[in-house]
């Protein structure tokens, strides 16, 4: 079974500026995994604009995350230490794709709740 057989509507989102770009392109040609060919996607604004855009759709409740995962201590840390803290890749990435999310409603796009 592949990935794309166990959540049909995955998506891979990847900046499409500098070396995303070529990413983008590379992992489109070679593909052959079943993985659904990436989508470039182009950032508005600077992070802190893009996360103050998305902050609403967090603090109203509409944001989920795993209770238990070994990369959720860190990924807290980085939300309550934006934009101050070291680092903002991860929190970037929720604006972008809360951003990305938000244009497909509607379109088969839907929370879907995992047991693990």
């Amino acid at each position: 079974m592949t990935l794309r057989g166990v959540l049909p509507n995955l998506a891979v989102l990847i900046e499409d500026q500098s070396s995303g770009t070529q990413l983008v392109q590379d992992i489109s040609r070679e593909n052959t995994s079943g993985m659904p060919n990436p989508i470039g996607v182009l950032p508005e604004g600077d992070k802190i604009t893009r996360m103050s855009a998305q902050s609403a759709k967090i603090e109203a409740g509409q944001v989920y995350l795993l209770k238990q995962a070994p990369w959720l201590g860190d990924l807290q840390a980085e939300l309550l230490q934006f934009p101050h803290g070291r680092h903002d890749d991860q929190v970037d990435s929720i604006a972008q794709f809360l951003n990305w999310i938000e244009g497909r409603r509607g379109n088969g796009w839907t929370v879907q709740e995992f047991l693990l």
